[in-house]
């Protein structure tokens, strides 16, 4: 008996490292570039991994602090925390920069807060407004666990993925750059053609389920079968653009011969062949 490949968990740690990996990769580009526009000077080639490294990280601890909070559903709120994250993070670079060159002073981290907070704190916003989408699929699919919102949120991530790291490949000027680029495109790509592939290979396994071709599985109509109300509060609704949804089972007969049906995930009605 095969078992579907329908995984319903909701992926918050994929998330984070996903918009941390898009930080890292915008950072390693533009903050050389801010760095020597604010301090009107050349910088070093070295500023591009610490650039990846501390946007990525903060990046990443952001994420985890709205996932986490609760304040993913909330737009404002994460463009909030992500305009002070950046400026925390200009803070963090200048701080960073200085003990690359062996003056380790909390006053730099202040300036850094400050004066690279203002051209830091906009981008953060811009960051921010472009994790919105991912972060608000993933609210959906806490609150409504299903089989197309995992994909739709392994999805929308690949895209931001792909947009963040053309963003960096045209802003790079050094290997560095060029390297955090093109890793966050490669996850992107490979996130968004790995959602596409699973929901179609579900879809494919649920048709076959409805052509009798798959031994110990059937398609029942909500009518005919009692779904418990965990199985409805979790599967219910795959698309919430989608129709009355209908039940896949379990089939199982007992040594007389009777045939038992246990549901096992609600589907829409048109992923099932008429």
């Amino acid at each position: 008996m095969h078992s579907p490949r329908i995984d319903l968990r909701v992926p918050r740690a994929f998330t984070s490292l996903a918009i941390g990996l898009a930080g890292a990769a915008v950072g390693a580009s533009v903050v050389p570039w801010m760095l020597s526009l604010v301090l009107q000077a050349p910088v070093q080639t070295d500023v591009a991994w610490l650039g990846a490294l501390s946007t990525g990280a903060v990046a990443l601890a952001t994420a985890g602090w709205v996932l986490r909070s609760g304040a993913a559903g909330h737009p404002r709120a994460v463009l909030a925390w992500f305009a002070f994250a950046a400026a925390a993070n200009a803070g963090i670079v200048l701080f960073g920069l200085g003990a690359m060159m062996g003056e380790v002073r909390v006053a730099l981290f202040l300036a850094g807060m400050a004066v690279g907070g203002a051209f830091a704190a906009p981008l953060g916003l811009v960051f921010g407004a472009g994790c919105i989408p991912a972060l608000r699929d993933w609210v959906h699919l806490h609150r409504n666990p299903s089989w197309y919102g995992r994909t739709r949120l392994f999805a929308t991530v690949g895209g931001w993925l792909v947009v963040a790291g053309l963003l960096a490949l045209a802003l790079a000027d050094d290997s560095a750059a060029f390297r955090a680029a093109v890793a966050c495109l490669t996850v992107g790509v490979s996130a968004a053609l790995g959602a596409l592939a699973v929901r179609s290979g579900g879809a494919r396994w649920i048709a076959r389920v409805a052509s009798n071709r798959v031994a110990g599985w059937t398609i029942c109509s909500t009518e005919d079968v009692d779904v418990p109300v965990g199985l409805a509060r979790w599967t219910a609704r795959l698309d919430p653009f989608a129709g009355p949804p209908v039940v896949l089972c379990r089939v199982a007969v007992d040594g007389r011969g009777e045939r038992s049906l246990s549901p096992y995930l609600c589907v829409p009605a048109e992923l099932v062949p008429s």
